[in-house]
């Protein structure tokens, strides 16, 4: 790659704000398995093992840590922060699936999902598995994960960490989930779907790994064009968040890229929301400071992070349904102010009194009716000429 590109160092293949990113030191961040164990328990070993680590007051510049102190994360209960290049392969509480090294902002998705204990919840793109495994830890094992990818090398991987995890609520499944039918009866029960599709990976701070990850496919990456190549992934989660929203009982769904390209991100979501009017943008994280592009009128709701924050380049949505009250509402505010109270009464209970309002109007005009027939009877009774007049002067004001 080096001598096509007529460079002496990788690095040099890297634009110059990437290379500028790699100076940047970003912490080691471990996530505890709730799974497991606690995270009280897990700090707990942690200091007492041997060759143990101190837990330290977080300091005002997280980068400051040093040595074999750590503390806990600002944000994020069940994550733990260590300096950077700490090593933890041989670790007895890594080893063992306690500890799963994962940076801070890919743990904002399942904490943005904020699924309940005992909920069922779908990750459409599943693999590896930090954030299956995160979704699984905080619905718990009484809820169930439907995990999928469609890779078979990466569907293995996952199994194999979902064993280590201890994430027996996790069914893993080898497909393509915009094939799922949303109508099928098993997923049913599912409320909230996590989804982290392919992206760009432009946020990545370390962009060597995938430089050298695999020399054919970035050749053939190389023949395309970024505006295509971005094109062709955004129009990719565009439609894997529509498909999520079809389902019928889901009513959260959340949106995360690891690309810090407007076309991934708010640009998606804009799409999102103008296909798909039954959901809405609602405030993710409101304590995490960097928010999205305020271009969009929902770009306060959404995060943003990248190595200012001392994690790698991301950005997460999280959508809702509108509920029926919700939309009467907004739509309210669209048109400047409230309908009138009486004919918000009307509207309110026209389908109600639909079926009765329909009886009394037959009931009304059967009299009319047999008015009209006796009427004519009388017509050929010129005795009771004065009388029909009468009477059709009396049934005339029931006919309006």
């Amino acid at each position: 790659m080096k001598i096509r590109a007529k460079v002496k160092d990788v690095r040099d293949l890297l634009p110059a704000a990437i290379r500028e990113q790699d100076a940047i030191v970003i912490p080691r961040y471990v996530r505890v398995n709730t799974l497991k164990m606690s995270v009280a328990a897990a700090v707990q070993a942690l200091q007492q093992q041997p060759g143990g680590f101190a837990l330290v007051d977080r300091p005002a510049d997280i980068s400051a840590l040093s040595g074999r102190s750590f503390c806990q994360d600002e944000h994020l209960k069940d994550l733990l922060v260590f300096p950077s290049g700490t090593d933890f392969h041989d670790h007895k509480l890594y080893t063992s699936g306690v500890l799963i090294l994962q940076d801070k902002a890919s743990c904002f998705p399942a904490h943005v999902l904020s699924p309940s204990i005992g909920e069922s919840v779908i990750d459409g793109c599943a693999a590896p598995g930090n954030k299956t495994s995160h979704v699984a830890a905080l619905v718990g094992l009484k809820g169930h994960v439907h995990a999928f990818d469609l890779d078979p090398r990466r569907f293995k991987t996952m199994q194999n960490a979902m064993r280590k995890f201890g994430a027996s609520n996790v069914e893993c499944m080898n497909g393509n989930f915009l094939e799922i039918k949303p109508t099928d009866p098993k997923y049913a029960k599912v409320s909230a779907i996590l989804l982290d599709p392919s992206c760009s990976g432009s946020g990545i701070v370390n962009r060597l790994d995938y430089l050298a990850a695999d020399d054919d496919e970035n050749e053939s990456e190389a023949t395309e064009t970024q505006e295509q190549r971005l094109t062709a992934l955004s129009d990719f989660q565009f439609q894997t968040v529509s498909h999520a929203m079809t389902f019928s009982n889901v009513s959260k769904v959340s949106y995360s890229t690891c690309s810090i390209h407007e076309q991934e991100n708010e640009g998606v979501v804009a799409r999102v929301l103008a296909a798909n009017p039954a959901f809405e943008v609602v405030h993710a994280l409101p304590q995490w400071p960097h928010r999205g592009l305020d271009t969009h009128p929902f770009g306060s709701k959404c995060v943003r992070a990248g190595p200012e924050d001392h994690t790698n380049g991301f950005f997460v949505s999280l959508f809702q349904r509108r509920t029926a009250k919700r939309r009467i509402e907004e739509t309210s505010d669209d048109h400047g102010a409230l309908p009138p109270r009486k004919e918000a009464r009307v509207d309110q209970d026209s389908s109600d009194d639909d079926e009765e309002e329909d009886d009394n109007a037959a009931e009304s005009v059967t009299p009319i009716t047999s008015t009209a027939s006796s009427l004519s009877k009388k017509k050929k009774n010129k005795k009771n000429k004065k009388k029909k007049k009468k009477a059709v002067t009396t049934a005339a004001p029931s006919l309006n």
